[in-house]
């Protein structure tokens, strides 16, 4: 009977220090689980909320991120596959106009008021180019040429003049000006597959193709008869798309300089326009409230319609597997290549 009791009383302090373990785990645990909810919820308080526009967008050259710029002046960026925020800026005196990835990794924005750009690889102002008299107005277009070494900068007077500036990436340095280059200021540049040459739109209507070692046009294009809003080259430099604040989207033929196809379908402005990797599909945004994806002989590939709102920019990863755009009601949309919705965030 004593060794019963011995038994038992072994047993029953065996359990007590089996359940006094399990306690301690369970309370190791739910520490665990209020710290990381805890700092979550600083993290999301940290990106503040807002009602504030997405006026250009981009995804990182690795397609893993993708920035946006908003037009209360901030820029912020998220994990391309699940939309968690990453990075957030200070707010700025005005809003940029335009962002592009570098082939580093960072991103370039551009300030249309103060006519400043500077490299944000984790939103730290690198470096600012804004010598008095460098730019006459705004900066509406910035485009790095492929080898990553110079930035093509775009601006102009309203109704005035479109000068183009080329800055050495390195350096800043400015290595060429192309005074009045356009008629009216110019909103939009696309360097040539091989560098060579440079597309310019502007509010002149007009889409002009320029040797850049030279300056010499080789290409003076009309055929829209609103502000020409985007210009994007097919990846191996035989055509070239230009869009159109009427509603087109045109095609050039860059071997002979002649209109290709003109492509209709819109109802309003034509946003945005980028050519898909090596393909010849086009992702194009527009103020109709769609993305939509053609090809550059017109044939409509993809229709996204009836988004909330008027659509001001949308991107492709270069394999064309994730689709990005971003319109007036400050949200940011994923979509796969099939159309389907794959998450939409905002400045949470």
């Amino acid at each position: 009977a004593e060794d019963d009791l011995k038994r038992i009383t072994a047993s029953k302090a065996a359990d007590t220090k089996a359940v006094a373990a399990a306690n301690a785990a369970i309370t190791a645990a739910k520490t665990a689980q209020d710290k990381a909810t805890a700092e979550l919820a600083a993290l999301k308080q940290s990106l503040t909320k807002t009602t504030a526009k997405p006026v250009a967008v981009s995804f990182s050259t690795d397609a893993q991120r993708v920035a946006a710029m908003f037009e209360d002046g901030v820029l912020r960026v998220w994990a391309a596959a699940t939309g968690t925020p990453i990075e957030e800026s200070g707010a700025n005196a005005a809003a940029s106009t335009t962002i592009t990835a570098a082939p580093d990794g960072t991103f370039v924005a551009t300030k249309a008021v103060t006519q400043t750009l500077g490299a944000l690889p984790r939103w730290t102002l690198e470096r600012k180019i804004d010598s008095k008299g460098l730019f006459a107005d705004r900066v509406n277009a910035v485009r790095f040429s492929p080898d990553g070494k110079t930035l093509a900068t775009a601006g102009g007077e309203l109704s005035r003049s479109g000068d183009i500036l080329f800055i050495e990436a390195a350096t800043g340095k400015i290595t060429q000006t192309w005074k009045e280059k356009h008629s009216d200021s110019v909103l939009c540049l696309d360097f040539s597959p091989d560098g060579k040459k440079l597309a310019s739109g502007a509010a002149d209507k007009i889409v002009r193709v320029t040797e850049v070692a030279t300056g010499k046009q080789l290409n003076l294009l009309e055929g829209h008869t609103h502000h020409v809003t985007a210009v994007a080259f097919r990846s191996d430099g035989r055509v070239l798309a230009s869009a159109g604040a009427e509603g087109t989207v045109v095609t050039w033929d860059m071997i002979i300089g002649e209109r290709k196809r003109k492509i209709e379908g819109w109802t309003k402005e034509v946003t945005s326009l980028q050519f898909i990797g090596a393909t010849n599909q086009l992702i194009t945004s527009a103020g109709d409230n769609r993305v939509r994806i053609v090809n550059d002989e017109g044939n409509e590939i993809r229709n996204i319609p009836d988004l909330p709102d008027y659509m001001q920019a949308a991107v492709s990863t270069p394999n064309g597997t994730t689709l990005v755009a971003g319109g007036e009601d400050s949200l940011l949309r994923i979509w796969d290549s099939t159309g389907k919705a794959l998450a939409s965030f905002g400045a949470k």
